[in-house]
């Protein structure tokens, strides 16, 4: 047996390729594509319903996402209660999720009852009727955290800088407090209607054989769905270029929130800006975090991001500090931010910010759920698995003078958007 010696650090080796591919695929009888990652020995499957039913596509977003909430809260026969006792017995659950574009619904359950898991899928999914009762305890609830988060700096900044940089878009909606008292039910029948009944995309992973795929095909290859062509949602943003002061006399902390529209993924500058956000705010030992935290001690943490939607996307950072360091929390975030345009990145520290993106995308592939994961974040963007490879090779590519001339481009801060909120000292 060898010696460990704990004075030295093991060794580091680079990551030359990521194992990632495209699943196997069929269409059902009536066309509808199913994507799946089969893993012979695995115990449990997943099987997502995708659909064009995000925030966007709302009146208001709680319309969407209420309806999301709701799918499995009752049918002509089944109480949400039964449906949930049915679930538990097969040791499976649902999971729901909705964004600005899609919504989804997931289920995950052991191999040996999928098919029955499927058949209450299938109940649950063409006889959803969206219970009066349930809607309105639902809504009750929902109010209640609605009025909680309206307390919250975060919420605030958050929800305020989404509307400056959206203006009247879809994308820039957000829920009003009336919204609660005026949703109806017939509301939710019509968005589910309009929305969940077209087709959906399947996608799973698991243990997933022939029996399984011929049980999928048999309850939902025989029904009628609408063919959907997703409408671009990228005109009409037009982004206020501004810094507003929420104030909340009575909060302890101040939230800032720094950032501008961008684009998604698709775009070319993408695989550059994401090293370049990495660098600044995307990772542990960031520069933001360097500074603010470990320096300054000014938050306990700080961040920045690339979101990027189906037709837009935008680059942000946020961070929660004490009243009394807001401004200068603030200097120091765009004093980082100018520092990227004015001197070049050494090449050290990006050489450990590549490593690290390439290990943490090694890790989002590393078993059928996270290649499913990965490829879902692909697949609706319209983008390639050559297109995935390519994107490691750029990023690989990525130096000092490209990382300069994009935040030259994209870091002029006349072009940002600022809120903060909070009592606002210093």
């Amino acid at each position: 047996m060898s010696e460990l010696i704990r004075t030295m650090a093991p060794g580091t080796h680079s990551i030359e390729k990521i194992p990632f591919f495209f699943p196997d695929s069929v269409k059902m009888d009536n066309g509808t594509d199913v994507f799946f990652y089969n893993d012979v020995d695995a115990e449990v499957v997943k099987i997502e319903l995708l659909f064009n039913a995000g925030t966007a596509y709302g009146e208001t977003p709680l319309l969407a996402r209420m309806t999301n909430s709701m799918i499995t809260a009752g049918t002509s026969t089944l109480s949400q209660k039964q449906i949930a006792e049915m679930i538990d017995s097969y040791g499976a659950y649902f999971e729901k999720e909705i964004s600005a574009d899609h919504a989804s619904l997931t289920v995950y359950s052991l191999r040996k009852y999928a098919e029955e898991v499927l058949k209450i899928i299938t109940e649950v999914f063409n006889d959803c009727v969206f219970p009066e009762v349930e809607l309105q305890n639902n809504l009750r609830v929902q109010r209640q955290k609605f009025l909680i988060n309206q307390e919250k700096v975060s919420f605030l900044c958050k929800q305020k800088f989404t509307r400056l940089l959206f203006g009247d878009h879809p994308y820039g909606r957000k829920t009003e407090l009336n919204n609660y008292d005026t949703l109806r039910r017939k509301d939710v029948q019509s968005f589910y209607t309009e929305h969940y009944k077209k087709r959906p995309t399947f996608l799973l992973a698991g243990k997933i054989d022939e029996k399984l795929i011929k049980c999928l095909n048999k309850l939902f290859g025989s029904q009628h769905y609408e063919v959907e062509e997703p409408e671009s949602a990228s005109n009409g943003i037009k982004p206020v270029r501004k810094r507003e002061i929420l104030l909340k006399e009575d909060a302890i902390q101040s939230a800032i929130r720094i950032g501008r529209l961008l684009f998604s993924k698709t775009h070319p500058d993408y695989p550059g800006m994401y090293v370049l956000n990495t660098i600044l705010g995307g990772y542990f030992g960031s520069r933001l975090m360097s500074n603010l935290r470990e320096d300054k001690g000014y938050t306990y943490g700080v961040g920045s991001g690339i979101s990027s939607m189906k037709d837009a996307g935008y680059f942000f950072i946020s961070t929660e500090v004490g009243a009394e360091v807001t401004a200068a929390a603030e200097k120091e975030i765009l004093f980082e931010i100018d520092r990227l345009r004015q001197d070049k990145v050494p090449l050290q520290e990006l050489e450990v910010v590549k490593n690290y993106i390439l290990g943490q995308l090694l890790q989002h592939t590393d078993g059928v759920f996270e290649l499913l994961d990965q490829f879902k974040s692909l697949h609706l963007f319209g983008l390639s698995e050559s297109h995935f490879h390519q994107n490691i090779g750029n990023l690989k590519a990525v130096n000092s003078d490209l990382l300069i001339d994009l935040a030259q481009k994209y870091f002029d801060v006349a072009e940002f958007t600022t809120v903060i909120a909070g009592k606002v000292q210093g």
